[in-house]
């Protein structure tokens, strides 16, 4: 969380007073005029909030706070003076300059709740614009994904009488057979985009004492039967069964979209690697595969929606099973590491707690 503040004071004891005060609570930076100030803010600006005093030479606090809004217009202002000037405190409200009009000398237990305030005041505000954003950023790429395959229908849609009329089974079986692929791959995609929904709704979970160790065959079993390039599937597990404590929706998702994306980007009859190991109070699930690799750079980005690495090609994919993968993770409160290696594969490793109901009942 960002709790730094800035101090702006012409009076140098007066910030070692007021830094010596609010340093265990934050972090603390100081300039001793406003242009020094401004100076800082156009090379530094993630700043929650900005103590100044009224009274400077040169460029009182209102000229500075009318400044410092053009720089960084979401941090927080409160204003010290040590004249309590009706029109100074009208005219900086009035002018939307300040959160906070506070009057020298203010006791330090009161302006450290003034400053705890506004710090996590300025965490909800830049978490409800990021989540804007996101929504935003979201609904512009499903538009995206959608037009093309949408596009597909259409165009198939206005040729099909046209053969018809000529009598051309051929051609209407062959665009028959692309209408029914492009619609099955929208329907994954809406599947995928409601999941994510989901499980940003924190959707209810329900918690089971469930084999994983049989969870986890059952996936595999499916995978098998559904792989037509000849994947083998190698599950190392120590326990013939292992409890724990999870929803199976979630830890199913998880699993099975890891292992998919194990398929997706590993060449024919090449192994796909599912590791279990019990530790005391955790399990540490892995997938590993012999796939393509994902560029170091682009590791950051893995589990942001509809993110694809570079070096994909044409292998199809929506870019949401690691979205998924993610979501599921932080649901469970567990973690997840990747490691990678161009051209030689993947591992992908999962540490969840095995009674997940501890820590659903104590965050």
């Amino acid at each position: 969380m960002n709790n730094r503040v800035l101090l702006v004071d012409d009076e140098d004891d007066i910030l070692i007073s007021l830094k010596r005060n609010l340093v265990k609570h934050f972090q603390i930076e100081t300039a001793n005029s406003g242009i020094e100030a401004i100076r800082l803010l156009n090379t530094s600006p993630q700043f929650a909030c900005i103590v100044s005093d009224f009274n400077m030479p040169k460029m009182n606090g209102i000229e500075f706070f009318a400044e410092a809004k053009k720089i960084i217009p979401n941090t927080l202002r409160i204003m010290l003076t040590g004249h309590a000037d009706l029109n100074v405190a009208m005219e900086a409200i009035n002018q939307d300059f300040i959160y906070k009009f506070l009057v020298k000398p203010t006791f330090p237990d009161i302006l450290i709740k003034h400053l705890k305030d506004a710090v996590e005041y300025y965490r909800l505000q830049t978490m409800e614009k990021e989540m804007i954003d996101m929504k935003v950023n979201f609904i512009s790429i499903v538009a995206n994904e959608f037009k093309t395959p949408v596009n597909s229908l259409l165009t198939a849609a206005y040729l099909l009488p046209e053969f018809f009329k000529i009598n051309d089974q051929k051609k209407v079986d062959n665009f028959m057979s692309k209408m029914q692929i492009t619609l099955e791959g929208m329907n994954k995609l809406l599947e995928k985009i409601l999941t994510i929904g989901k499980l940003d709704a924190n959707i209810n979970l329900k918690f089971f004492d469930l084999d994983i160790v049989s969870i986890i065959n059952e996936l595999i079993k499916e995978f098998k039967s559904a792989d037509s390039i000849g994947h083998d599937f190698l599950f190392d597990h120590l326990q013939t069964q292992l409890y724990i404590s999870t929803d199976l929706v979630v830890i199913k998702l998880i699993i099975s979209n890891l292992i998919s994306n194990a398929i997706k980007y590993s060449p024919k009859n090449s192994i796909i690697k599912v590791k279990l190991t019990n530790e005391i109070d955790q399990i540490i699930l892995s997938v590993e595969d012999c796939g393509i690799g994902i560029p170091e750079n682009q590791i950051v980005h893995l589990f942001d929606a509809f993110y694809r690495c570079q070096n994909v090609g044409f292998q199809k994919g929506t870019g949401l099973g690691l979205t998924i993968v993610n979501k599921g993770v932080e649901l469970l409160k567990g973690q997840i590491k990747v490691n990678s290696i161009i051209g030689k594969g993947s591992t992908f490793t999962v540490i969840l707690n095995k009674d997940q109901r501890i820590y659903k009942f104590n965050q």
